[in-house]
């Protein structure tokens, strides 16, 4: 899809980054709270996350980060940008090599953080925040955040999770749709690691937002009360997802002229050869469809012009075929026109859009994940 036009630079192996900026009102002014958020996350192919960041008023402050899967712990210094992700800067920690390291992310306060990777695993890390636990009852549509070795044909890449029960005994109801929109009617097992079918799965209890099973192999999923979905699942990878409306809410809202998105494109095989995630703008320009683009200089907050720029697509809404699940179309300029799924909704007042798509072949995932600022 979106041509690469930079690398962001650091030293740090598996470790990201993160924006925290609390805004208001469609690409309004931004403000910040000192409050100190904490989060769990997954990152494919395997990794749950933990994290906590505390800024001051201006914007800047302290980070820390404990790899749950690895061990690893990190810490040091926030800084926000001009084009209000944040910049990280490992001051401490107990990888080797990683002091100095620098990384980026975004985030939507309280509710969801998607994390930049600057080493050897690029998979975004997502992570909810923590806090109360979700109540029951509720609907979520999900994407998949795919591993190495996810099959279009075989593997979901999107689907619905439906939730029951109790805090000490949740319960799920999961449908898994195929890249082309099949129902995966039987697959894997969940036991297995795979989150690509029907199945009903029970005795979950949560703890500080936090939802897990003591059977080994199940997954973890973070829920937030305001309606982010996170799933780790293990090797497997993970769902990324959120509640889901009660009725159709129609792009007309979405497409309004004028609103921003911010957030990150990652790609499992892209055109280069590698696997990438990489930070990207968005913009509804009045035209029915959502712009989106990388930065020229990303520091300096300098968007690529579009339309017409080197790293440009555009996202059109075809049709909405379950509440805040819509089909699109996603046009790059490098790789042509291809199929999107799509699962939106207004979160706190600001519109979320995950996407899953593929990249040059159904076999190469492309996942579209901004939040309105």
């Amino acid at each position: 899809m979106m041509r690469i036009r930079f690398i962001l630079a650091g030293a740090l192996p598996v470790l990201m980054a993160i924006s925290l900026a609390t805004c208001s009102g469609g690409g309004g002014s931004t403000t910040f709270s000192p409050t100190a958020f904490s989060y769990f996350g997954t990152q494919s192919p395997g990794d749950a996350w933990s994290w906590t960041i505390t800024r001051n008023s201006n914007g800047s402050g302290t980070f820390s980060a404990v790899n749950n899967t690895t061990g690893k712990h990190y810490s040091g210094d926030v800084v926000t940008l001009s084009n209000k992700f944040l910049q990280l800067t490992v001051t401490a920690t107990d990888d080797s090599g990683a002091v100095g390291g620098i990384a980026y992310a975004i985030e939507f306060p309280n509710t969801a953080l998607i994390v930049k990777p600057a080493g050897s695993n690029s998979a975004p890390v997502i992570a909810a925040a923590q806090g109360t636990c979700p109540p029951q009852g509720k609907s979520y549509n999900w994407i998949k955040i795919p591993n190495g070795t996810w099959n279009s044909a075989s593997d979901a890449a999107f689907g619905t999770a439906d939730t029951s029960g109790s805090e000490n005994s949740f319960a799920f109801s999961l449908t898994s749709y195929l890249l082309d929109g099949s129902l995966i009617n039987p697959v894997k097992d969940l036991l297995s690691g795979t989150l690509n079918k029907v199945v009903e799965v029970s005795d979950f209890s949560c703890n500080n937002g936090v939802i897990s099973s003591t059977v080994a192999g199940m997954p973890e999923f973070g829920v937030t009360p305001s309606g982010v979905l996170i799933g780790d699942q293990g090797s497997d990878g993970g769902i990324i997802g959120m509640l889901q409306p009660p009725a159709n809410i129609g792009s007309a809202a979405i497409l309004q002229q004028g609103r921003e998105f911010r957030g990150f494109v990652f790609m499992t095989h892209p055109p280069e050869g590698q696997t990438m995630t990489e930070p990207i703008w968005a913009h509804s320009l009045g035209d029915n469809l959502i712009t989106a683009g990388q930065y020229t200089n990303f520091v300096n907050g300098t968007e690529d012009s579009c339309p017409g720029g080197d790293s440009c697509a555009s996202l059109s809404l075809d049709s909405e075929v379950a509440p805040g699940e819509f089909s699109g179309t996603l046009t790059d300029i490098h790789a042509g026109s291809h199929p999107f799924t799509l699962m939106i909704n207004q979160i706190d007042g600001k519109y979320m859009v995950f996407g899953f798509s593929y990249n040059d072949i159904p076999d190469n995932p492309y996942l579209f994940l901004v939040m309105e600022q």
